[in-house]
């Protein structure tokens, strides 16, 4: 390496949200320090996959403060055939573990008498872990699973259902491609797995969220027919149930019964639900 090379190398600073181009953002890896000594190849899959989407400064800012470029560089000379695939699904086990491993730190810092400061950055590392594992790779069922117990600890519940709705999403498109077996890995029953602790999860926020209350529409449109025949068949059980109440405070005979439900839509349209 000449003089000029060797400056032009180490005196490199310009800060990462001021690249614009692809062209940038292959330089930018190739010359700032630590980031440098990655495959090229390396970079070029991340730029293929978060080019354009904030996260990306996210991701190098995270990289950096939970010192994770070392572990990166432990893949360099992957085999080149869908070398893209590979380093991708290499880093998003990285970003997975450091996630969880914060995530469980966070468990015990969550004490009143622990130290904030590191619950914040805990907090902080596992949030952002979760959130570019699930933007490298979509289909990552288990970057939303741990994303969404997350943010139940800290009651942000709509967000965590929010997770479980598109991590379900992604799980029925993963079922319809086929998933072949390698290596004893069965990634049909992977997908299976997540998509059960997903499923299990909606279902304890929804019950924490609203009890009773809701009535799940599942594999099925709601749409007003649907959801007039649910509301009578719901009547229908609970007034049923009352009926047989010895100590129902307002005594209700067994003839009388849901003769119909009519839900309206608007001022003009509406669906109806009978048994007549």
């Amino acid at each position: 390496m000449g003089v000029l090379d060797w400056i032009s190398k180490y005196s490199f600073s310009r800060p990462f949200h001021k690249n614009q181009t692809r062209a940038d953002f292959k330089e930018w890896f190739a010359k700032a320090p630590g980031w440098d000594t990655l495959d090229p190849k390396i970079a070029e899959a991340l730029i293929e996959r978060l080019y354009g989407n904030p996260i990306f400064e996210v991701f190098v800012h995270l990289s950096r403060e939970a010192r994770l470029i070392g572990q990166y560089e432990a893949l360099n000379g992957l085999p080149g055939k869908g070398a893209d695939e590979a380093f991708v699904g290499a880093i998003n086990n990285i970003l997975f573990r450091t996630g969880s491993a914060s995530l469980e730190l966070v468990v015990e810092l969550m004490r009143p008498s622990a130290n904030q400061d590191e619950l914040k950055k805990h907090y902080g590392f596992a949030t952002d872990c979760f959130e570019c594992a699930i933007e490298l790779q979509p289909s990552f069922l288990h970057a939303y699973v741990q994303q969404a117990v997350l943010k139940h600890l800290f009651n942000r519940d709509d967000e965590a259902r929010d997770l479980c709705n598109r991590g379900l999403v992604q799980a029925g498109i993963l079922k319809k491609a086929p998933l072949p077996s390698h290596h004893g890995m069965n990634l049909r029953s992977a997908v299976d797995e997540a998509e059960a602790r997903l499923r299990t999860l909606l279902a304890e926020l929804q019950e924490e969220a609203f009890g009773e209350r809701v009535i799940g529409f599942e594999n099925q449109d709601p749409t007003t027919e649907i959801m007039a025949r649910a509301v009578f068949e719901a009547l229908k059980k609970n007034l049923a149930d009352y009926t047989r109440q010895p100590d129902a405070r307002y005594p209700v005979t067994t003839p009388v019964r849901i003769v119909k439900v009519r839900l309206w839509e608007t001022a003009s349209s509406w669906a109806e639900y009978s048994e007549d």
